[in-house]
């Protein structure tokens, strides 16, 4: 984030002046907050159950690989939450 408020103000000569930037944030703190906060997610779905589909796709009855990429194509990322909740 630091990087890219630098980038957004100084555009290149924030690569070449020789910033130094200092933050109080941790890695591990981070690290600790995202787990936390993707726990609480999970554990809030849990609580609330299935809401229904978020969208729809037509597919054929086998669909290939590529055709199932192309389907999810402008689906947003959600960092392998789905693979590690719903799928088990």
């Amino acid at each position: 984030m630091v990087r890219q408020v630098l980038y957004e103000r100084f555009r290149d000569d924030a690569y070449t002046r020789g910033f130094k930037v200092y933050t109080t944030l941790s890695t591990v703190h981070q690290q600790a907050a995202y787990a936390a906060v993707r726990r609480g997610v999970i554990d809030y779905d849990r609580r609330h159950g299935y809401r229904g589909a978020e969208g729809y796709a037509e597919l054929e009855r086998q669909p290939s690989a590529e055709a199932l990429e192309d389907a999810l194509q402008d689906e947003t990322e959600s960092d392998d939450i789905y693979r590690r909740w719903c799928w088990r």
